[in-house]
Formats: structure tokens, C-alpha cells, sequence
């Protein structure tokens, strides 16, 4: 399909835009500081195969292109067609994100004339998720489960309705449950933002040239931020070029 190059930047710029308004999203409704003022979180956009689309600019560098991991344990579990309009995924488990329990993944499913297209995620730290301790968990544990809470690919909404079991659960094994909470629903919040703004796109310009670039035709189908790592490599900190031996 040849696709005009005008129609590629616009679309390669607009993921990027809406990967930035769902973190501005995040931060302004974000309950702790490590979101807002330390902006521990990351937010983007994810196919189908649980490839990067597009990540905000701006955040930790650990988070770098790590979202598609934790959707693509939910796509294995759920199988495409086991997610519905209205369905947000919450997943934090250590075995499969490799991180600290408190950074934890919110993500919901993008939906086009029925199908699942994407997914719209983010991951924020959370000041508490049980254990030992709150904040950044504790160099004195010996197993993860003294870290707290394990979530791994559960509907925290299931077709637009909350499942309050899972959120009582939640509620009554943190120290901080407000605060949490609150940070999910902010999460909530920036993913549904992303599933809209995705809607708009391919609306606009259809789902076969949308897919098409994003799985290739840009050239450039790696997230922002690997892209300027790839760019910047070979290069010393100064901007000039390091010698090889």
C-alpha cells in the first residue's frame, strides 16, 4: 500500500501527541508526588502483538518500551477476543514486568468497528502496594511476596463495570488506599483518553493505513525513545562521534 508521505507524518506524529496528552492526563490527576513532581510513570500506545506504538516524552528511562511486556501477558490470557469495550487491566506481577511491585500497569483495550486494535497503558509508581514497607519496598525482604500485592492481568473493570471485589481487595491491603486508589483511577483516566484519541485516528484516516504504518510503513515503528537511542549511539555525550577500536 503506498501511503501519501504527508498522511505518514501526521500519523506518526499524532501517536506521539497522544502518548504526551495521556502523561499530561496522569500528571494533573495523579495523587502522589511520584507522578506528578518525579514523573515515575510512563504512558503509551500498543498494538495488537503487544508491540510499542508510541511512549510519552519525558519519562524514566527504565520504563523505556516496556509497556508491550505486561499487555501482551493480558493478550495471552484473554486472547483478543476476550476483551470488551469498557474492560481496564491492572498487572503488576514481578515474574513477567521485572520491576518493583509498586510500579504498577493500567491498560485497556481500543476498539474499532468491534475488533480490538490497541491498547492504550500506563505505569505509574504507586506510594504503597502492601509488604513491608511503603514507598520503594525494602532491601531486608527474601521474597517477593514480602513485597505486597501481586496483580497480574485482572480486570479491574470488566466491560465498564468496576469489579468491586478485586477493588475491595485492593482498598484493604494498602496502607495508603486512598492515595492508591486514586493514582488507579488517574491511570484509568489517561488510558480511556488514549483509547479515544486512537478511535479518532483510525475514524479519520481508516485501520488498514493506520496499521500499516505503525507495523512498518513509518520506518519508523520503534517508540520515540528508541529511536533517538539508536541515533544517538556512537555518539559521546558532547554530541561528537566516539572513535572504534
Amino acid at each position: 500500500m503506498k501511503i501519501n508521505p504527508i498522511t505518514v507524518e501526521v500519523v506518526r506524529n499524532a501517536v506521539n501527541v497522544y502518548a504526551d496528552e495521556m502523561a499530561r492526563a496522569l500528571c494533573k490527576s495523579a495523587y502522589n508526588m511520584m507522578i506528578y513532581e518525579v514523573r515515575d510513570f510512563c504512558c503509551g500506545l500498543i498494538d495488537g502483538e503487544g508491540r510499542m506504538i508510541s511512549q510519552n516524552k519525558g519519562g524514566l528511562p527504565i520504563f523505556l518500551a516496556d509497556l508491550g511486556i505486561a499487555v501482551k501477558d493480558g493478550i495471552e490470557r484473554y486472547g483478543l477476543d476476550g476483551f470488551a469495550p469498557g474492560d481496564v487491566i491492572i498487572m503488576n506481577h514481578g515474574l513477567v514486568c521485572g520491576q518493583h511491585l509498586n510500579n504498577v500497569v493500567i491498560y485497556a483495550p481500543c476498539f474499532h468497528a468491534g475488533k480490538v486494535v490497541a491498547f492504550a497503558a500506563s505505569r505509574a509508581h504507586w506510594v504503597d502496594i502492601g509488604g513491608m514497607r511503603q514507598g520503594f519496598g525494602s532491601v531486608e525482604t527474601t521474597e517477593i511476596y514480602q513485597e505486597g500485592l501481586q496483580l497480574r492481568s485482572l480486570k479491574i473493570y470488566d466491560a465498564g463495570k468496576r469489579n468491586d471485589t478485586l477493588w475491595q481487595v485492593i482498598h484493604d491491603n494498602l496502607r495508603f488506599p486512598e492515595a492508591a486508589l486514586g493514582d488507579l483511577r488517574a491511570q484509568v483516566a489517561c488510558c480511556q483518553l488514549g483509547v479515544r484519541r486512537f478511535d479518532e485516528l483510525i475514524t479519520r484516516y481508516g485501520r488498514s493505513t493506520v496499521e500499516s504504518l505503525h507495523s512498518g510503513g513509518l520506518g519508523r515503528d520503534r517508540p520515540r525513545g528508541a529511536r533517538l537511542r539508536r541515533e544517538n549511539s556512537g555518539r559521546d555525550l558532547r554530541g561528537g562521534k566516539l572513535s572504534r577500536r
